[in-house]
């Protein structure tokens, strides 16, 4: 599984929302909660992905990317 993110681009979440708010689920089941993906690496060495960011996406991601040390400067460079 290669995880591209399209789902963020594309807008699948205002969708997401657009129907539980239209079927009356928005304001009592969405739980928005912190996204920070963390990564056991070799050595038990912990690594993450911080999508926390007041913009959103596309930002989020593009600034979790941009600052993480899972990868280094040459990789970020090459996914740019």
């Amino acid at each position: 599984h290669i995880e591209m993110g399209l789902h963020v681009f594309f807008g699948c979440y205002y969708n997401l929302f657009g129907i539980m708010k239209r079927a009356g689920g928005f304001d009592e089941y969405l739980r928005i909660k912190d996204h920070v993906h963390t990564f056991v690496n070799e050595g038990g060495n912990l690594g993450a992905l911080d999508f926390r960011f007041p913009i959103g996406a596309p930002i989020s991601g593009l600034t979790a990317f941009a600052k993480t040390e899972q990868l280094g400067l040459a990789d970020k460079f090459h996914n740019a």
